[in-house]
């Protein structure tokens, strides 16, 4: 069976921030709905199709290497968790852009060293 995807018209911003926090933000109302904190600087952030969850890309820093984490996103922001369901590694350099794919079970990233990687998207225990 095939499922309609949704429109691109979110009620909800995501954010990454150089004061290592990602944010969910109202676009109604402006307001910050929910804050994820890191201990590196997150620079990229993208919901993946249907918004239920997303992967939000976290710099090198001291002896970090790069990452892209995926967090589940709650319909309601009340219930909200800042739980990373999985994380994956990545190179030395930043990870500028991560893209969700193949319905979710892919992600593409471009790095500051050139390289655009192909991450496959598994979480055991269901996203």
């Amino acid at each position: 069976m095939l499922v309609p995807l949704p429109a691109d018209d979110s009620s909800t911003l995501l954010t990454g921030a150089g004061d290592s926090t990602a944010r969910l933000w109202s676009m109604h109302t402006g307001d910050e709905l929910f804050r994820f904190r890191f201990h590196e600087p997150c620079r990229a952030a993208k919901f993946a199709v249907g918004e239920h969850m997303a992967a939000l890309t976290t710099d090198p820093f001291m002896n970090e290497v790069s990452a892209i984490r995926i967090v589940n996103i709650a319909a309601d922001p009340a219930e909200q968790s800042a739980e990373v369901v999985r994380s994956m590694t990545g190179p030395r350099g930043r990870i500028a852009r991560v893209e969700w794919l193949d319905e979710n079970r892919v992600l593409l990233s471009a790095s500051e060293d050139g390289f655009v990687r192909r991450w496959d998207v598994e979480v055991r225990g269901g996203l």
